[in-house]
């Protein structure tokens, strides 16, 4: 969960307004733009603080998402004057706060002679981006495609033996699931030893990267990147003596380029990338890039292309 700088709010007042507190709502925000929207969803059991540094004030959201803190207790506190609002719980360890941007709420109260049982805020919202809570968008596009990552040694690939990872298959290919478990993906980690096989997949969403031109080319395709999920296994290859270990996955694939590793700009924006991340037991679970910065594939091809199904 990042925590960055703070947003500074003042609270006005309100003949109309009633007891003093601090409220707002915390969602799964599912395209992250940070706005409560029809695919998103309110976090329930979630922790949020209310502090000033002398006080420290909590509530757990609702079903609805909802908190609701009453400051009574620090009526005529005259260290009261300025608080931070922050979620502390309930949310998992992969997630990150979308809005506010720097993750916490600073209020201060700065009306001067005003009536502290008239003070009030709210609308002290949350957006969350967490896995564990995104809305699946089936059916919105599919994916097809296969590279390898070569590691640069020496400015060229002169000095390689071979590709450090290999990648490809297809996702979700139908408008169902149940047609080859929607998929398979396969991973080999030369460099570690492993190979992967992802099944049973499901898309978690698509959307488009910011930074450069939504959609894809060939064919066009309103989305340029996917992400999905499923479970599946993992073995060693080349000596390596694990046995095949049963595993969850988490990947992204990020169709910047026709085609994907364009020699123009093997280096620059446009270049396909790729994010994978396979959950198993010590020794057998591997993560290539990460979800804010997966890897440039460096030969190969990843395309998303647009579905057919309603």
């Amino acid at each position: 969960m990042k925590k960055l700088l703070a947003i500074i709010i003042t609270i006005g007042f309100s003949m109309n307004a009633y007891s003093w507190h601090i409220a707002g709502n915390v969602f799964c925000d599912s395209n992250k733009d940070g706005v409560f929207n029809d695919l998103d969803v309110p976090l329930a059991g979630v922790t949020v603080e209310v502090t000033n540094g002398v006080l420290s004030l909590t509530d757990i959201t609702d079903e609805a998402g909802n908190y609701f803190v009453n400051l009574g207790a620090a009526i005529g506190n005259e260290s009261a004057d300025d608080w931070t609002v922050s979620i502390i719980g309930g949310i998992s360890d992969d997630a990150q706060i979308v809005a506010p941007g720097g993750g916490t709420y600073l209020i201060s109260l700065t009306p001067v002679g005003a009536d502290p049982e008239l003070l009030y805020v709210d609308g002290v919202d949350f957006a969350v981006d967490d896995p564990s809570c995104r809305t699946v968008e089936e059916g919105l596009c599919w994916m097809t495609g296969g590279g390898v990552k070569f590691d640069r040694i020496i400015g060229d690939y002169t000095a390689e033996h071979g590709p450090k990872d290999s990648l490809g298959g297809n996702v979700y290919p139908s408008c169902s699931e149940f047609p080859g478990n929607g998929g398979q993906w396969n991973h080999v980690a030369h460099s570690l030893k492993r190979h992967f096989m992802g099944t049973d997949i499901e898309v978690i969403r698509c959307g488009n990267v910011d930074g450069i031109e939504p959609g894809s080319e060939s064919p066009v395709t309103p989305y340029n990147f996917i992400e999905f999920q499923g479970v599946g296994w993992v073995q060693g290859i080349h000596g390596n003596k694990i046995g095949r270990v049963a595993v969850t996955f988490q990947a992204r694939v990020e169709d910047r380029n026709e085609p994907g590793n364009d020699s123009s700009a093997t280096d620059g924006e446009d270049v396909d990338r790729y994010w994978l991340r396979v959950n198993g037991p010590p020794g057998v679970g591997f993560e290539v890039g990460t979800q804010d910065e997966p890897i440039t594939i460096t030969g190969g091809n990843l395309q998303l292309h647009a579905t057919s199904c309603d």
